[in-house]
């Protein structure tokens, strides 16, 4: 069966706690995860985006962040704390938004997962792939959170490629994850994301025009939405989860890493 809950993709896909190397968080604020392969994570406390810097083989793919709805659409603007969690073997990463009254705080797990030549579990193919679950969300503004709904966002430079030639993943495969990716044009370089939660109420990665302003919207959603009193948190518990991919090779690089993937 397809895993629903993020430990349940742990456990079928493999993490790869053993073999990463974490800095967290060092006296600028600074966190980086490295893995064999060449993965590198980073970021920082204080910085406006959970992972400011994805790193592989020398390619950057990009960011990622964390994003609400919650009758407006906003990122995180403060990324809080930073911890590593050696038991889980997963970074846990906070941010915040702060808008007058409105204010939330997301809290996600980064893990890093099994990589080619790992014992237990089997590696994704590609080069980074890890595993983004939501722990926790938090209204800590003044007034009432309503309908809302988790975004995680991976921002390459290359989004607009998007508009010319990007490869955007559908299928009517039977049990096929909720899934998408940025394609670079000019080489192949891809990132994208799948997921078989439950809890998925958006999956498309699209550049809007004129303004060519990328949207990567994986958005997952309770059915009746979060709704947060101020000082009340929502636990997702586990349902909330992506699998974030990167590798090289374009549209078929993308679709041996969806082929791969538990279903």
């Amino acid at each position: 069966e397809p895993p629903r809950t993020a430990g349940e993709a742990l456990a079928q896909i493999g993490g790869g706690a053993g073999a990463v190397s974490p800095t967290v968080v060092g006296d600028d604020g600074a966190y980086t995860l490295r893995t064999p392969s060449g993965m590198v994570l980073s970021g920082r406390v204080g910085g406006t985006r959970m992972l400011d810097s994805i790193v592989w083989n020398g390619i950057d793919y990009g960011t990622f962040t964390a994003m609400m709805y919650h009758g407006d659409w906003q990122d995180i603007d403060r990324v809080t704390s930073a911890e590593w969690l050696a038991d889980r073997g997963a970074l846990r990463v906070a941010g915040e938004m702060r808008d007058g009254a409105k204010a939330f705080r997301v809290t996600c797990d980064i893990t890093p997962l099994a990589e080619r030549g790992a014992p237990g579990g089997r590696a994704l193919p590609g080069g980074a792939s890890f595993l983004v679950s939501v722990v926790r969300v938090d209204n800590i503004g003044e007034a009432p959170l309503a309908k809302g709904g988790v975004f995680l966002r991976q921002y390459p430079s290359w989004a607009v490629d998007k508009l010319s030639g990007g490869f955007r993943f559908a299928s009517n495969v039977w049990k096929a994850p909720d899934a998408d990716v940025w394609v670079r044009t000019s080489d192949g370089v891809w990132c994208g994301a799948a997921t078989t939660s439950p809890m998925v109420h958006v999956f498309r990665y699209w550049v809007s025009l004129p303004d060519q302003a990328s949207h990567p919207d994986a958005a997952f959603r309770p059915p009746d939405g979060i709704v947060l009193a101020p000082g009340e948190s929502y636990d997702p518990q586990g349902t909330m989860w992506y699998v974030a991919g990167h590798g090289t090779g374009g549209a078929d690089g993308w679709r041996r890493f969806l082929d791969a993937f538990p279903r």
